[in-house]
């Protein structure tokens, strides 16, 4: 963790928020695909003309608020 002191806020930042986009999006994704039967039920529910927008909205901000916090743990709070 040592590593993490040096790096810079903005930087740590956008590495935890990217990785937490992607596993989060990714498993809302195949956990979907899964209940609702099939890829296609899955793309009409997050990405219809009307609901894609929301989808990524939350996601981004998720990941944005995942990243800010677990940048400023790693950066100023664990020793």
């Amino acid at each position: 963790m040592r590593a993490a002191k040096k790096t810079p806020f903005p930087l740590l930042c956008c590495r935890y928020g990217v990785l937490f986009l992607l596993t989060i999006t990714l498993f809302k994704m195949v956990i979907s695909t899964v209940i609702q039967g099939g890829f296609s039920a899955m793309l009409r529910t997050y990405f219809a003309q009307d609901t894609w927008r929301p989808f990524m909205e939350r996601q981004l901000l998720l990941s944005l608020v995942y990243g800010l916090l677990m940048a400023g743990y790693y950066k100023f709070v664990k020793k």
